[in-house]
């Protein structure tokens, strides 16, 4: 036979192609022969596990066996405990109580727990504070909070704090600037300068002694002389009513001293009230007697400084327009003037109390009065009759005897003397 020769270059492209699917083919049979490897591995794995599923199967069915019968032997038992106690009750209720417990224990259990760290530090705490309170000797540590500071005070103590660390980084500073300054790193030696400490606190607590002793003394002299100032004003206020109390009485016992004393006693400033008063009453009849001319008064004039006064009395003359003495009037005039203040003095007496003098008696006096005085005095007499007083009058003057002629009248005889009544006409 023939073969039929194709061209080189189509025989290099057909050869070419012929390798590459060789080369592919070899590929596909490697990959194929790793894949029955993989499918081997893969079938022992399989035999593997189907042995041990086998393994575990043929357990489960052991214990399968012997739950069922557990199974039934619980149910003997729960036939048994039902036929003498009666069936079951749901158990959700007690499974939910029993869920409530397990949380009531877990709390417990964590309670117990803080109780027990909490213990451990009241221990600590009890053992920090045995020293402290071994110091102040006491048993029980609540007393120490006597001594507790109060939120202010450790407020206050924490400001300290916090200018006592400014101050030291203040000094840390200065220190700082001084040794950057060239200053020295060394510490001095303090010894010196802690005794000229210990010289001048002592020398401090020296004068502090000193000035609480001169303090207290101070006080001392300061209260002696408030007292002797109080002393003293007393002295004084004393000594002033001593001397008020001299003088008033002095004036009650009319010996008063000085340029001025008026030696006018407490009777006689008595008396002369009651007298002003006998005066007003006396002068409206000596008005009439005298027709106008004279008036009594107290006389303000000391006539006698050697003895008492107060109770002069003076004369004011119309005519003249002067007072005098009363002492310096005529007889007829004293007479007049005595009758008026026997008068007056009746009115006050009257006036001032519950009884009325209802009888006056004049005795004598009328002797020394001219014609028309005794009229005078006559017309004042019978106006006090008309007023409902009786008057009785003893007197030798005639005119009177004439004016008057109701009354007694003594008449002498041989056997001695007699008495004649003339009884008023009716």
């Amino acid at each position: 036979a023939l073969v039929e020769v194709a061209d080189a270059s189509g025989l290099e492209s057909r050869m070419e192609a012929a390798r590459l699917e060789l080369e592919a083919i070899d590929v596909a049979t490697a990959g194929r022969a790793a894949g029955l490897a993989e499918v081997a591995r893969l079938t022992e794995l399989e035999a593997t596990a189907s042995a041990e599923a086998d393994r575990e199967r043929s357990v489960l069915d052991a214990l399968s066996g012997g739950l069922a019968e557990r199974r039934i032997r619980w149910s003997l038992d729960r036939d048994a405990f039902v036929a003498v106690h009666g069936t079951f009750a749901s158990t959700a209720g007690r499974a939910t109580d029993l869920a409530s417990l397990a949380s009531a224990i877990d709390g417990l259990a964590t309670n117990l727990q803080a109780s027990e760290a909490a213990e451990a530090a009241r221990t600590q705490a009890l053992v920090t504070l045995s020293g402290t309170m071994a110091k102040f000797s006491i048993d029980d540590p609540v007393a120490l909070e006597q001594w507790a500071l109060t939120d202010e005070q450790i407020a206050e103590a924490k400001s300290q704090l916090t200018d006592r660390a400014e101050h030291r980084r203040a000094v840390t500073s200065r220190l700082a600037a001084y040794v950057a300054d060239g200053g020295s790193e060394d510490s001095p030696d303090p010894t010196s300068a802690i005794e000229s400490e210990q010289i001048a606190e002592a020398t401090h607590d020296d004068l502090v002694g000193r000035v609480a002793s001169m303090s207290s003394r101070v006080e001392a002299v300061e209260a002696a002389v408030a007292e002797l100032v109080s002393g003293s004003k007393a002295i004084a206020d004393s000594l002033k009513s001593k001397e008020e109390a001299d003088t008033l009485a002095g004036l009650c016992a009319g010996l008063g001293s000085g340029p001025d004393a008026t030696r006018l006693s407490l009777k006689n400033w008595v008396l002369a009230y009651y007298l002003r008063q006998v005066l007003a009453h006396a002068n409206r009849r000596l008005h009439t007697m005298t027709n106008g001319r004279y008036a009594l008064d107290l006389s303000g004039e000391q006539v006698d400084g050697r003895r008492p006064w107060g109770l002069d009395i003076s004369a004011l003359d119309a005519e003249t327009g002067q007072s005098r003495p009363a002492t310096t009037l005529s007889g007829g005039e004293t007479f007049m003037a005595a009758l008026a203040l026997a008068l007056g003095l009746a009115d006050v007496v009257s006036a001032g109390s519950n009884y009325s003098i209802g009888a006056l008696f004049v005795d004598e006096g009328f002797g020394s009065l001219d014609g028309d005085s005794l009229d005078t005095v006559i017309e004042v007499l019978r106006s006090l009759q008309d007023g409902g007083r009786m008057v009785g009058v003893i007197s030798h003057v005639q005119e009177l005897k004439d004016a008057l002629p109701n009354g007694i009248a003594i008449v002498p005889t041989n056997k001695g003397s007699m008495a004649d009544i003339h009884y008023p006409e009716s």
